[in-house]
């Protein structure tokens, strides 16, 4: 997969299985980046939630590994699976440490990220009618929580 997407290099865990698996990738040509994971999941993920809710995150349209992650994505951290979040969520920290915070898309590359989703050939998990309604719902509860926690 590395060698098909033109990746410079891939990055893997340094932490348990991740060893002996950059090494097995070295062996086969492969640049590795070692990663330290710091954290938990969930504080490692918090990056990734703030580019998902800026709208800065755009998902190939086709792609087959797609359903799932947004899956993942959504039911985070309370789902089954979190393995991809987690790996999202080193991409999004070396995004972060490459090209700083989010910040508003200059005019060209906002056109660039409109044309792809008008083509449908890319999508951004906020504008999902599920990740809406579930953003919402959410709010409500925060609002809620925060509410009943005032008068306790």
């Amino acid at each position: 997969m590395v060698r098909r997407h033109y990746c410079p290099w891939l990055g893997v865990e340094q932490d348990g299985i991740g060893l002996g698996m950059v090494q097995t990738i070295r062996r086969k040509g492969v640049t590795v980046r070692p990663i330290k994971a710091r954290g938990s999941k969930e504080a490692r993920s918090e990056t990734a939630e703030i580019r998902l809710a800026a709208g800065m995150v755009y998902f190939p349209a086709e792609a087959a590994w797609r359903f799932d992650l947004e899956h993942e994505l959504l039911l985070f951290p309370n789902g089954k699976y979190k393995d991809q979040v987690d790996a999202f969520a080193h991409a999004a920290i070396h995004v972060h440490k490459v090209r700083g915070a989010p910040m508003a898309k200059e005019d060209g590359e906002a056109n660039e990220a409109a044309l792809a989703v008008a083509r449908g050939e890319a999508v951004r998990l906020r504008d999902k009618p599920l990740a809406a309604s579930e953003d919402a719902e959410l709010r409500r509860l925060l609002r809620e929580n925060w509410e009943d926690a005032m008068w306790d």
